[in-house]
């Protein structure tokens, strides 16, 4: 029998690191999620691709309760029919392939954290001009090509 808190140091390490690397993965794909948003909106302007891009920013304004119905639900939907599936063609139960795994927990911090990501990566590209882009491409250069070589440096600006 143990006596003592249950979430002394040994145990509980493990569990802050686990928090830290979902945290830090899901913050990567957010940020590169909210870039490639946010350039397609500027080298694609148009009335769909805006309200899209103010829809992905919403995750932050929906409580997080409302956004882990909205995912559980869909990926439990997901879940049985793939599981009946495999039972039908193979004989196999698949279990909780999505909900019952990291890939819904991701999902939905993503969601809800996209809007912070938005935010940021619109703030750094507002302070570029797009005459500095129109002018990559006027000198022959590619949509992307512009992106990676005029734009994504500007964007970072100084550390």
């Amino acid at each position: 029998m143990t006596s003592g808190d249950p979430l002394t140091p040994h145990r509980f390490v493990p569990y802050a690191l686990n928090s830290l690397t979902l945290a830090t993965i899901a913050a990567a794909i957010a940020t590169g999620l909210a870039a490639l948003i946010a350039w397609g909106l500027r080298l694609y302007p148009s009335k769909p691709a805006a309200v899209a891009g103010r829809a992905a920013a919403l995750g932050y304004a929906v409580p997080g309760s409302v956004i882990a119905v909205g995912t559980l639900v869909p990926f439990g939907l997901l879940d049985n029919a793939l599981d009946s599936w495999l039972r039908a063609r193979f004989g196999v139960s698949s279990g909780l392939l999505l909900s019952g795994t990291m890939v819904a927990l991701l999902f939905a911090y993503v969601v809800r954290f996209l809007a912070v990501g938005m935010a940021s990566v619109e703030s750094g590209l507002s302070r570029i001009r797009p005459s500095l882009a129109g002018a990559a491409r006027t000198l022959g250069a590619s949509s992307a090509e512009s992106v990676r070589r005029v734009e994504l440096p500007l964007a970072r600006g100084r550390c």
